[in-house]
């Protein structure tokens, strides 16, 4: 299915021009052909699979006013910062950040600490997550905080075995691939074999995680809720 309104592809290289990369970085990174936006091709109208494209890689502009024009290209920002701790944000606020469409909770889908292992769907451009790793989360443990179907900023904690900053939330891959995305407090019963993992949602009860059961683990710094 595609769309009539072909002065989409106007506001899409005025979004290029905006974000101050080349037409030709731009178009190749969100994995989409220059030609079609340039010379008779630019006349066709633009299909729904490459407008999600955009859409998804650029959350922070207005669907509306890339489908109409109506409105401002930015849209009020749903992006949401986890508090600071100690350990640094990313600071590489340029990078692209590679988006992995996964949900970080499903047993079934392969989400370890080699990324490489996987393509990402496209990159995104949010200056305050640069450096990070994008991927989806479902489910409502951590509600109201999280929502189901938000996406997520992260980074891979290195060294986590020695030194971990607790109270902060994480994505926390085991071995035999469960996944969760909780507060990880300190164990007060075992403080040296055993996590404490707590959920936002006060219906989920603490529960505690050996530490030998786990592969890596996520420092989450951010999120966009989908739904408010």
């Amino acid at each position: 299915m595609a769309t009539n309104l072909t002065n989409v592809k106007e506001r899409v290289l005025h979004l290029s021009d905006y974000k101050g990369i080349s037409r030709e970085l731009f178009f190749d990174t969100l994995g989409l052909s220059y030609g079609n936006f340039k010379g008779k091709a630019k006349e066709k109208a633009l299909s729904s699979e490459t407008l999600a494209i955009i859409v998804a890689a650029f959350p922070d502009i207005s669907t509306d006013w890339l489908l109409t024009g109506n409105g401002s290209m930015l849209r009020e920002r749903t992006i949401q910062q986890a508090p600071a701790g100690r350990l640094p944000r990313p600071s590489q606020p340029q990078a692209s950040i590679k988006f992995y469409d996964v949900d970080f909770a499903a047993g079934d889908v392969l989400f370890i600490s080699d990324t490489d292992t996987i393509s990402p769907a496209y990159t995104m451009d949010i200056p305050e997550f640069g450096g990070c790793t994008a991927f989806r989360t479902y489910g409502d443990s951590m509600e109201t905080l999280i929502k189901s179907g938000s996406i997520l900023f992260a980074t891979l904690v290195q060294e986590w075995q020695s030194h971990l900053e607790y109270g902060q939330i994480y994505g926390i891959v085991c071995h035999d691939n469960r996944k969760y995305l909780k507060y990880i407090r300190k164990y007060a019963e075992s403080p040296k074999t055993h996590f404490l993992l707590r959920s936002e949602n006060k219906d989920y009860d603490d529960f505690e995680l050996p530490k030998s059961a786990i592969k890596s683990l996520w420092l989450i710094h951010g999120w966009i809720n989908k739904r408010t």
